[in-house]
C-alpha cells in the first residue's frame, strides 16, 4: 500500500512539473515576433543503457509544428513534435517503440542573407504517450514496459534555410540525447535512455 501511494505521488509530481514547464514555454513566446512553421521528417533511434546492450537503429516519424521567436541572427524556437523513438535489442531479437510528444526549446545562430546556414542547441521535455515491445521484424507483440510520465534531454543540430517567396524552406539534422531512464522499474536492467538522429524539413511562414 505504501509503495502504491509513493508511486502515485511521484506520478502526480511529474505531471505538475511538466505542466508548469509547458505554461512557462507558452508565456515565453508572447513578447517577441513569431513565425509559425510545420515540420516533418524521420528519426533513427536507439537506446543508451548502463549495461552495454547491443542496439540497431530503427526508423520512426518526426512530425509537428513550431514557433520561431525573433528574426535576426539569433532566434529561439519552440516545437511540438510527435516523435517515435525506436530501438532493436539485437541479442534478444526485440523491437522497442516509445511514442512521445516532444517539446524542444532551441536557440539558433544564423549567418548569411539569402541562403542561411545555422546551428541550434537546447533542451527537450517530452510526454511519453505509449511504449510497445514486439519481436523483431514484425513479430508478435510482447509485454509492454512500464514507463515514467516525462522524458527529458539535450538537442543539438545544424541546418540551412532558403527563402521561397513568402515562405522559408529549411532542412535540418538534429540529435536528441535523452538523459532520463524511461522505464519506471530499472532493477531488471532495462534502464533505457533515448538517442535519436533526426532529419527534418520545415516550411516557415
Amino acid at each position: 500500500m505504501e509503495t502504491t501511494r509513493a508511486g502515485s505521488r511521484i506520478v502526480a509530481g511529474e505531471h505538475a512539473v511538466g505542466l508548469t514547464l509547458l505554461l512557462l514555454l507558452c508565456g515565453a513566446t508572447v513578447a517577441w515576433p513569431q513565425s509559425p512553421k510545420v515540420i516533418g521528417g524521420v528519426g533513427f533511434g536507439s537506446y543508451g543503457t548502463d549495461w552495454g546492450m547491443t542496439s540497431d537503429r530503427l526508423r520512426g516519424p518526426v512530425v509537428g509544428a513550431g514557433i520561431e521567436i525573433g528574426r535576426g541572427a539569433l532566434a529561439g524556437e519552440i516545437d511540438a513534435l510527435f516523435v517515435q523513438k525506436r530501438d532493436r535489442y539485437v541479442s534478444r531479437g526485440w523491437d522497442f517503440t516509445l511514442d512521445e510528444l516532444s517539446l524542444p526549446v532551441l536557440l539558433k545562430a544564423r549567418v548569411g542573407s539569402r541562403v542561411r546556414p545555422y546551428v541550434a542547441g537546447g533542451g527537450e521535455i517530452a510526454l511519453i504517450l505509449s511504449q510497445h515491445t514486439a519481436e523483431a521484424h514484425g513479430g508478435r507483440a510482447m509485454n509492454d514496459l512500464p514507463t515514467v510520465t516525462w522524458d527529458y534531454g539535450l538537442v543539438v543540430g545544424a541546418g540551412v534555410e532558403v527563402p521561397a517567396g513568402p515562405l522559408t524552406l529549411g532542412l535540418e539534422g538534429r540529435y536528441h540525447h535523452g538523459l532520463r531512464n524511461t522505464t519506471r522499474f530499472t532493477s531488471d536492467g532495462y534502464d533505457f535512455k533515448t538517442r535519436v538522429i533526426a532529419i527534418v524539413a520545415a516550411v516557415r511562414l
